[in-house]
């Protein structure tokens, strides 16, 4: 399994995203953390839309 998390740099759910991809690391996993500029809305998600596409559709 994968996962791509990524997260605004003004986000109220940053801290709980790093802790959660920490615990990720932790375990091994793969995945990816990115943190970006901005804040937890639908702006955002659209912004950003693309780059989850194509990171969960890159082995098809």
């Amino acid at each position: 399994m994968r996962a791509y998390l990524d997260v605004g740099d003004h986000d109220g759910l940053r801290k709980p995203t790093e802790t959660f991809a920490s615990q990720l690391q932790q375990a091994g996993a793969d995945y990816e953390l990115h943190i970006f500029a901005g804040r937890h809305t639908d702006a955002y998600w659209r912004a950003h839309l693309a780059d989850y596409l194509h990171f969960y559709t890159a082995g098809w």
